[in-house]
C-alpha cells in the first residue's frame, strides 16, 4: 500500500502536521506524478548521507524488506 493510499483510506494521525498549515517550500519544485512530497522529503532523509552515519550509531531504524514479521 503507498502511503498516499493509506491516509485517503484512514486519514492521518492525531499528532501530524498538516499541509494546509504548511508555509510551502523555499524553493519551487515540480509536482511529481508518481509520489507524494512527503514521500519526496522522506526519501530524501533516510537516503542523505548524515542519516546513514547515524544508522549504527543510535537508535535509528531503517525499514530494510523482511524485517517486519506479522504476528500469526
Amino acid at each position: 500500500m503507498i502511503m498516499s493510499e493509506s491516509c485517503a483510506v484512514s486519514g492521518p494521525a492525531a499528532w501530524a502536521c498538516r499541509p494546509e498549515a504548511s508555509r510551502g517550500r523555499l524553493y519551487p519544485e515540480p509536482e511529481s506524478a508518481t509520489r507524494t512530497c512527503f514521500q519526496r522529503d522522506r526519501d530524501r532523509i533516510i537516503h542523505s548521507a548524515a542519516f546513514r552515519r547515524l544508522e549504527y550509531k543510535t537508535q535509528v531504524f531503517v525499514n530494510h524488506e523482511g524485517d517486519f514479521s506479522a504476528p500469526a
